[in-house]
């Protein structure tokens, strides 16, 4: 296997494709007005719980006050917290509850796009990691409209590159320097 080019130039005409790609697969998500349907209707809680974590001077969020019969709960303990700092960053900028769940689904959708275009392309070339992200953006996209978790989405913008990590490192080492 070949070592990985990251040429930015070159990929500049697939890239905004990709990320056309990812915007098409959350369209419903970004243009939609309101809220959207899912089945765990608890991201916008988190969120507001991850916000006031901040408020209190509570970092790392571990416990959140007002979960648990209001009695608090150790959320962030187990919950993996990082798409919901990603989200707090959309609320610092003045987006509302409800647009910023919307915009860091969107943003995790368009990421798991790049990351496997990237991915595709060490394996197959440009036009194989365009072709692999579309694949891969509209299968998750299809699937995201029932169970929406924001967890889930956003393992999957990052599971390329732990594939590439694995390729590297065990099956060839000898890209290691």
């Amino acid at each position: 296997m070949r070592a990985p080019n990251l040429n930015i130039n070159r990929d500049l005409w697939f890239l905004p494709v990709v990320v056309l790609l990812g915007i098409l697969a959350s369209r419903t998500l970004l243009f939609q007005s309101g809220y959207f349907y899912m089945h765990d209707d608890l991201q916008i809680m988190r969120l507001l719980q991850m916000e006031k974590c901040f408020t209190d001077g509570q970092i790392p969020c571990r416990w959140v006050p007002d979960m648990g019969y209001g009695y608090g709960y150790p959320l962030f303990n187990f919950y993996p917290p990082l798409p919901y700092l990603i989200g707090q960053v959309f609320r610092w900028v003045g987006f509302d509850f409800a647009t910023t769940v919307k915009l860091a689904f969107s943003l995790a959708i368009i990421l798991s796009g790049v990351t496997m275009y990237y991915l595709g392309k060490e394996f197959y070339g440009r036009w194989g990691g365009l072709l692999s992200s579309a694949f891969y953006i509209f299968n998750r996209g299809h699937s995201c409209e029932h169970r929406m978790v924001l967890i889930v989405i956003s393992m999957h913008s990052v599971a390329p590159d732990k594939k590439q990590i694995v390729e590297r490192i065990y099956i060839s080492p000898d890209h290691i320097k």
